[in-house]
């Protein structure tokens, strides 16, 4: 969590981040969903799988999330004006 939390939070002030908000919900219903299937109805999918690989590249997801925050946080053309940021 203290790895990644710093990312979101530069990510948080950019472009990026509805995007990469949106996507990892996705990718986080789908495998919940998958789990579900293959838990009460017996289901057997691919999903979990690929979520176990994906689990033993920890370092490398958090070091692209810090380059995706750095990106953004690099470029101006991707920062959100001031009045569009949350308060």
């Amino acid at each position: 969590i203290a790895l990644v939390v710093p990312s979101l939070i530069v990510l948080a002030r950019s472009r990026f981040y509805a995007p990469f908000r949106l996507a990892v919900a996705a990718i986080g219903a789908v495998a919940s969903t998958a789990w579900i299937l293959e838990r009460a109805a017996g289901i057997a999918t691919p999903i979990p799988a690929l979520v176990e690989r994906a689990a033993h590249h920890g370092l490398a997801i958090v070091l692209g999330l810090a380059a995706l925050a750095a990106i953004a946080a690099a470029l101006p053309l991707f920062a959100v004006p001031a009045k569009e940021q949350l308060t």
